[in-house]
């Protein structure tokens, strides 16, 4: 950096002294107060380089420093001139810092090491180019059979696999609006919102316009992605075009040692560049590469062999006359290597890691630089070159179409080889002849559609005797299925339901279009993940390239004189790519959208959904031009003075008003009152009735915000307070102190203007607020009655007529309905009547039924009575004659009559249980017991007979007494009873 121009006599800055006080003598004085303050007004004046404070000694110079002359004058020798100039951090060590028998040694090491990792890649590149050729878009013929006129034809499923990817990689990860996106880390405030609009807009602007090469090197990398399974970008700042500048690097020009599984932490990397002449001279006029001695070309270097076969397909060859003419070309390796350098103050021969610049012709170095950011103390390696992966394996490289179905692709252009050949041979087929013809030990040629004379030999007339033709079998359909199946299978590798999704159309149900979405997306959808990742790291290198070059503040006049900062690149990374990690294509997008529009016509689920919102997203997503012309569309808040919010409240366009966090919220609230309080404007209805709602709404926003920002300096300020005093204050209580501080100093500053309009604007808004609409019944009601008073105006005799028309049809309706109603009533008497009788009827039937039963009963009962009377009498009689009989006729006779009882019980009970539901109960009640009772007294009597036969006489009595009290009681029943 330059040194400040000094105020003094152009004297060193450590050369101020006072003359005054003889300081010409060698003596070491302090400065004064006056030379101190000019020091320190030189100091202020030369704020970009404050080192030159520190190189002011406190006294003056020394006595080794200071030369006396004869004539008493003295001069001062600037102590710093022998020192050499500190190299700056980016400066090329190679020429600065080593000397050259220590680079030629470098040179020589890393070459040797170059060497090794190309042959242990060898195999690899063969694979590469190998895939190149299989894609069948080379005019060499390397497929088919060797005879004239067989089929070379080359299965494109391979070209088609990498034209398919690339299509779909560069739509997603390159939209025409630009790659980059937002995304706040953390609170969202209005400074990061913007910032990062911003930086957006500007990356946006760099990737599509100011570096034009990006895309183009884009879609070359991704294209031949497929066929090598990893490919790079390498980024770098070009100081002629002031601009970032970017390449596509294939992996035949990367070169990794054999034993690295990770691009990103291996300790060598290797870039091979071939660079002409004019390329060569440029960068070495610039200062990357330093002049070095010997600088002759040696023979013209060797492409890989994936690179010759890229050629054959552009139809590129090398032509050493062209290559004399031109100055040749050099190959140049680009080494990032962590090594330790003894020369490097800043490592002190600690691994660190450089970027070294390496022609291979002499092994000579070019250049050498430190890869980490100045100032960093861990020494961060700095990534310049990006790895794309197509699907990652064992090792540092991946693999990509050509591993995995390379074979097919090999068995499918055979198939379709065959196919081709047989069809050709089966249709002009070869042959044979015989001998003896004079044509022999020559061959006539006939061609298609032409007629062709021989002779044959004496005695042929057949000209099928002659010649036969090889029986060659035609296309086989085997085959042919055969070569379908290797096609579906390679298809298969990355295909993904796309094609289902699409061709389903709308009608697809949610859960069918979201299954082929996760089903068809597992392979595509991971590399997919990949080249986002990558993409990422893309925009990292440049954010960072752009927080070192670019302007403290620059304006892009293309984006509307945007200004973006260079402050604004050295806070966090708040970019992404815009792509979606987990979405591929717009007929997933399409799926997507189909399911949320049906989740929001399910009524469970209407009022959770914004749609002006999915609205917003739908059109976009359909890339309808010009959407905002067609649709009422929400715009985004502009960040605006008081004046132009006034303005755009007036405007019925929808713009919204927003408080930003860096307003002035007073000063905003008193011209928003002033501007609702006017006679002219707020007051006068043709503007009030739209601005004030607005308004209002955005002050009580402002209010908010004045409040919060009161509060919390407040709460910050009590803290801080009390942390001087020694005091321990928490969050909460300091708090409370803020919110009584911003309560208090709100009602200050309020109370004189802005309190007092807020209500005046509240008022008048009520004022101007249309009156809320009568309900439907109301209007209806108002509507008919205007109605029939225009029509009484107009024609009163119709008014008339029409009313007793009306009074008739209303009588008449009367009358109907009365009679309608009598007849209704009489109805239902007859029904009644109708039930009447016909129960009387039922319960008359019930009662004979009942009293025949009754009547059949007392039958029974006083048949038995009577015979059992006349046993008891002819019993009574026997044992008054017989009383001194055999013991056994009487029991004899006792059982028989107990028989005899006991067969009329169970008649008598077989007749009660028949009558049951018919009888009545009071008459079951009354018979029960004396049946009861009988059956008792006979089962005592049959026991005492068997026991010893003692008191049969009182047992005959007391059986005889009893058939009696029923004789006499069942006469006395009432006819119901019975």
């Amino acid at each position: 950096m330059p040194t400040p121009v000094h105020p003094m006599a152009g004297l060193p800055d450590h050369a101020v002294f006072n003359e005054d006080k003889g300081a010409l003598g060698g003596v070491p004085m302090p400065l004064t107060d006056e030379e101190q303050d000019m020091l320190d007004r030189v100091s202020s004046s030369a704020a970009s380089d404050r080192k030159i404070i520190d190189s002011v000694p406190a006294g003056r110079p020394s006595s080794d420093s200071i030369i006396e002359l004869d004539d008493g004058s003295a001069i001062v020798m600037d102590e710093e001139e022998d020192k050499p100039a500190e190299e700056a951090f980016d400066e090329n060590l190679a020429e600065v810092l080593i000397p050259d028998f220590e680079l030629t040694s470098i040179g020589m090491e890393f070459c040797e090491l170059i060497k090794a990792d190309k042959d242990a890649r060898s195999a690899r590149d063969k694979q590469y180019a190998d895939g190149i050729r299989k894609t069948g878009m080379s005019n060499a013929k390397n497929v088919g059979a060797d005879f004239d006129g067989a089929s070379s034809v080359v299965h494109p499923m391979l070209a088609k696999g990498c034209v398919d990817f690339a299509s779909k990689a560069i739509k997603e990860l390159f939209p025409s609006s630009g790659p980059v996106r937002t995304q706040i880390i953390g609170r969202q405030t209005d400074s990061k919102l913007d910032r990062a609009e911003r930086k957006k807009t500007y990356m946006n602007w760099q990737l599509t316009e100011q570096i034009p090469e990006h895309r183009p090197e884009f879609e070359k990398m991704l294209s031949q992605l497929p066929l090598g399974g990893s490919q790079y970008k390498r980024w770098w700042y070009d100081s002629k075009m002031k601009r970032p500048r970017t390449m596509a690097v294939y992996i035949d020009d990367i070169f990794l040692p054999f034993d690295q599984n990770d691009f990103y932490t291996t300790p060598r990397l290797t870039h091979r560049e071939f660079i002409g002449k004019a390329l060569f001279n440029e960068r070495t006029g610039s200062g990357l590469y330093r002049k070095v001695t010997g600088s002759e070309l040696g023979e013209q270097p060797e492409r890989s062999e994936a690179a010759m076969a890229a050629r054959d397909i552009e139809g590129v060859t090398d032509d050493s006359a062209a290559y004399d003419q031109t100055g040749g070309t050099r190959e140049v390796y680009t080494v990032y290597a962590d090594i330790e350098l003894e020369d490097d103050p800043e490592t002190n021969g600690e691994l660190a890691p450089y970027i070294l610049h390496i022609e291979e012709y002499g092994s000579k170095v070019l250049g050498i630089y430190r890869n980490w950011k100045e100032g960093d103390e861990k020494r961060q390696k700095l990534h310049w070159i990006v790895e794309y992966n197509f699907i990652p394996w064992r090792g540092a490289y991946a693999i990509g179409l050509a591993h995995l179905i390379g074979s097919m692709s090999t068995a499918a252009t055979g198939a379709i080889n065959a196919l081709l050949d047989s069809a050709h041979i089966n249709n002009f087929p070869g042959g044979i002849k015989l001998k003896g013809g004079r044509t022999a030990g020559q061959n006539v040629t006939v061609n298609a559609t032409e007629i062709q004379e021989i002779d044959a030999p004496p005695g042929v007339d057949d000209i099928r005797k002659l010649v036969m033709a090889f029986p060659f079998n035609g296309p086989s359909a085997v085959l042919y299925q055969l070569m379908e199946w290797l096609t579906l299978q390679a298809e298969m590798v990355v295909g993904t339901a796309s094609e289902k999704i699409a061709d389903a159309g709308a009608n697809m149900p949610m859960g069918t279009a979201l299954a082929l979405i996760e089903g068809g997306s597992t392979n595509f959808s991971a590399i997919h993940a990949r080249l986002h990742h990558s993409a990422r790291r893309e925009l990292e290198i440049l954010h960072r390239l752009d927080a070192t070059y670019l302007e403290d503040e620059e304006t892009v006049e293309e984006l509307g004189e945007l200004v973006v900062y260079r402050e604004d690149f050295t806070g966090p990374m708040d970019i992404l790519p815009v792509s979606d990690p987990n979405i591929f294509s717009e007929a997933q997008r399409y799926a997507q959208l189909q399911a949320v529009m049906q989740l929001e016509a399910m009524p469970e689920f209407k009022p959770f959904f914004k749609p002006e919102r999915l609205l917003i997203r739908a059109l976009r997503l359909l890339q309808v031009p010009y959407a905002e012309d067609i649709a009422n569309l929400p715009k985004d808040p502009m960040r605006l003075d008081p004046i132009k919010e006034n303005s755009a409240a007036t405007l019925d366009d929808g713009t919204p008003l927003k408080v930003y966090e860096e307003q002035d919220d007073m000063m905003h609230l008193q011209s928003h009152v002033m501007f609702m309080t006017s006679p002219v404007l707020g007051g006068n209805p043709l503007i009030g009735a739209t601005a004030l709602p607005k308004l209002l709404a955005h002050c009580k926003e402002h209010l908010i915000a004045h409040y919060r920002k009161n509060h919390e300096a407040a709460a910050a300020a009590f803290k801080m307070a009390a942390q001087r005093n020694g005091d321990e204050v928490n969050d909460e209580q300091a708090a409370a102190q803020g919110h009584a501080f911003a309560d208090k100093a709100m009602a200050e500053q309020l109370a004189p203007l802005v309190m007092p309009g807020l209500q005046a604007a509240m008022k008048a808004a009520q004022g101007m607020a249309p009156k809320p609409p009568a309900d439907g019944n109301t209007q209806a009601t108002l509507a008919a009655g205007q109605q029939l008073k225009q029509m009484e105006l107009q024609n009163q005799q119709q008014a008339d007529q029409a009313k007793s028309q009306a009074e008739k049809e209303r009588f008449q309706m009367e009358l109907q309905f009365k009679a309608t109603e009598a007849d209704k009533e009489r109805q239902h008497k007859l029904a009644m009547r109708k039930e009447e009788l016909q129960h009387e009827a039922t319960q008359n039937e019930l009662n004979r039924q009942q009293q025949a039963a009754a009547a059949a009963i007392a039958a029974q009962i006083e048949d038995m009575q009577a015979r059992s009377a006349e046993s008891i009498q002819m019993l009574t009689l026997h044992m008054d004659d017989h009383q001194k009989a055999v013991t056994e006729a009487n029991q004899r006779y006792l059982a028989e009559m107990k028989a005899q009882s006991d067969a009329a019980m169970e008649v008598l009970k077989a007749a009660l249980a028949a009558g049951a539901e018919q009888v009545q109960p009071d008459l079951t009640a009354i018979v029960q017991p004396l049946i009861d009772s009988i059956a008792k007294i006979n089962v005592d009597v049959t026991g005492q007979l068997e026991a010893h036969g003692a008191g049969m006489q009182e047992k005959i009595k007391e059986l005889s007494d009893s058939m009696l009290t029923l004789q006499q009681q069942v006469p006395t029943l009432a006819p119901g009873q019975r």
